[in-house]
């Protein structure tokens, strides 16, 4: 019994000297972090690229206290570098304190500073930064940058609210690369509504880029209307690499009616075109068959049968 009582003693002052020794240590830690997050906010002002992306690093892996100073330098700094990487640092930590911080600098005079912070409150996930992020989308004349990272962000949010806005920015937007941030963000909201701008868009725009990104998209909305144009897009868009799209996502939506459709596109010119046409028809049809005439003559045995 006066073992026990002796051990136990002995396991209790153990685990206290250790409890005090991981105080101590984390007091003595915690007091070093603000002058080491000054000392990096600092650098960030550096002329080495490579001095402040070490320095944001760094930020970023010491997380919440440095918030507070980052949320500072964002807003107050009238250093354009400082600005940039405090939005970009607040993107990665996370933390949804930075949110009105990021939207007010929405309206730093700087195309980076803006495009930075749009891109954080997309990784944020905050709602709150949906009306600010569609007006900056709307009314950013000056850069397409900003309007693009803007787009994105807005998927990644999935309010719908912001369809109407993405939609008006597939349309209208003079930049290629913000309609197409445009489209891959309809496809995040995953409402079918943005089908019918989704496959206008697949028809009309003349960016290939852009009706890439139409097709992609459709392919996960799916639906009878996304199938037909999707196939009339893989029959007769001039760019193999819409073709090559079209035929993928035609297996992903999975309609009987797009089946003679793929059976053409067989005979591309382009092996992805070909390649995806068949890799759908299997997907479709649960069918392993080779070749455009095995093919054809399948489908007229069994296409009144589907």
């Amino acid at each position: 019994m006066r073992k026990l009582s002796v051990v136990l003693l002995i396991g209790t002052a153990l685990i206290l000297f250790t409890q005090n020794v991981t105080l101590y240590a984390a007091s003595k830690y915690d007091t070093k972090i603000p002058a080491k997050v000054d000392k990096l906010v600092k650098q960030l002002e550096d002329k080495s690229v490579k001095k402040r992306q070490s320095a944001t690093k760094q930020l970023i892996r010491i997380g919440s206290p440095a918030v507070a100073d980052l949320n500072y330098a964002l807003v107050s700094s009238d250093n354009i570098f400082v600005r940039m990487c405090s939005a970009e640092a607040l993107g990665k930590i996370g933390e949804t304190s930075a949110v009105p911080h990021l939207i007010k600098a929405l309206n730093d005079e700087n195309t980076r500073v803006r495009a930075f912070s749009a891109r954080s409150l997309g990784e944020l996930g905050d709602t709150t930064a949906v009306k600010p992020l569609m007006k900056l989308l709307k009314r950013d004349h000056k850069s397409g940058v900003v309007r693009e990272f803007s787009a994105t962000a807005l998927g990644k949010l999935g309010d719908k609210r912001a369809i109407s806005a993405l939609t008006s920015a597939l349309k209208r937007d003079g930049s290629s690369k913000v309609r197409v941030a445009a489209a891959s963000a309809l496809a995040m909201l995953n409402d079918v509504s943005a089908v019918g701008p989704l496959c206008e868009a697949l028809l009309d725009d003349t960016s290939g880029a852009v009706r890439v990104a139409c097709a992609d998209s459709l392919g996960g909305l799916g639906g009878q209307k996304a199938s037909s144009f999707l196939a009339e897009a893989l029959l007769e868009d001039h760019n193999h690499e819409v073709r090559s799209s079209c035929a993928f996502s035609l297996g992903k939506v999975g309609t009987n009616k797009a089946i003679p459709a793929l059976i053409q596109a067989l005979n591309d010119e382009y092996r992805d075109v070909s390649v995806y046409s068949q890799d759908s028809l299997i997907s479709i049809t649960g069918r392993n068959i080779k070749g455009y005439n095995n093919w054809q003559q399948w489908w007229e045995e069994n296409k009144d049968l589907l």
